[in-house]
């Protein structure tokens, strides 16, 4: 029995020291890394520049790969059942964290297989009107949509996305009821919004812009935790008394299992790439916040939003398979 004991422990300690060793060499060839949405967008501008950067610090070459489909749960799931070794890392987001809920068939727990390692860049919704609305404020427009009832409507980039499951939180907290009017994207939504027939809807800030500038739609809140700098003069939700906090954030995730020091180390160095002045100059023309983070506080975001989203997806009761 010593015996058999003995052997079990030398080949843990043989593991361990192997496990070491291999963390240790990483990397030794080049690293891919998964990003689950169509090439440049935001996150793809944001991944492809954390590459470059990386590249450079790593001494090895980090490929780009836009794997689509899902709302980007094909990725992940290509990720989670990859080797936990560090040679095959993903952009994540908070679509990830909603897909969660929504898809029925999932063959990952986002939890359970995925390292969340970093967090990459946050870009706050923006709550709209068409310009020629009569609510000038979100009371107006609360007051508004409480006269018509399920007469109002807004618009979305389609079901499931983070701009719909915002205004859905939004309508939860106000009480309210409105009809989803979804769309491919949130550029015909912009479209619909902006003729007037659509009443509201929440997108990121970045795409608005030149709508905003334009005069064609009017802002009248953002969703972070504070003021936006390129719509400084636009109140937050949180500072007209409503909770409802919203960031479509970015991230950087890993298989779990992947050795600890692994992790320490890309963490290490996705850190060291975004306060680099070239890489928050790409980001700022992408209308994108680096966000510096520990793998510790990057899997407090993840597990925040999951327990976020499921109840909103719940009483929207969204389902995909």
């Amino acid at each position: 029995m010593k015996k058999l004991i003995a052997q079990a422990l030398l080949g843990i300690g043989a593991l361990a020291l192997c496990t070491a060793a291999s963390a240790q060499a990483w990397p030794s060839r080049p690293i891919l890394l998964i990003v689950p949405w169509a090439a440049g967008g935001a996150t793809d501008i944001a991944a492809r520049t954390l590459a470059a950067r990386l590249q450079e610090s790593l001494g090895q070459p980090v490929l780009v790969e836009n794997k689509t489909g899902v709302n980007g749960s094909i990725a992940t799931e290509f990720v989670a059942q990859a080797a936990p070794d560090g040679y095959t890392v993903q952009i994540g987001g908070i679509s990830l964290a909603i897909n969660q809920y929504v898809y029925t068939n999932l063959r990952f727990d986002l939890a359970r297989d995925l390292q969340p390692v970093a967090m990459l860049a946050g870009n706050d919704n923006v709550l709209l009107v068409p310009a020629g609305s009569a609510a000038r404020s979100v009371a107006d427009l609360v007051r508004q949509i409480k006269a018509r009832g399920a007469a109002s409507n807004y618009a979305s980039a389609g079901i499931g996305a983070s701009t719909h499951l915002t205004a859905e939180l939004f309508k939860m907290v106000n009480g309210l009821e409105a009809t989803h009017i979804p769309f491919k994207g949130s550029s015909p939504a912009l479209v619909e919004l902006g003729s007037g027939r659509v009443e509201f809807m929440f997108d990121n800030i970045a795409p608005t812009l030149p709508l905003i500038k334009s005069g064609r739609i009017r802002p009248l809140a953002v969703t972070g935790a504070t003021r936006n700098a390129l719509l400084p003069d636009i109140p937050t939700l949180k500072e007209l008394g409503m909770d409802v906090e919203v960031t479509s954030w970015t991230n950087v995730m890993v298989p779990a299992k992947t050795p600890r020091a692994i992790v320490d180390r890309l963490n290490a160095e996705v850190n060291k790439a975004l306060v680099a002045p070239d890489l928050q100059a790409r980001f700022a023309q992408a209308s994108l916040t680096p966000i510096i983070a520990t793998p510790e506080r990057a899997a407090e975001v993840m597990r925040n939003e999951l327990i976020k989203w499921q109840p909103v997806v719940r009483r929207v009761n969204i389902k995909a398979e």
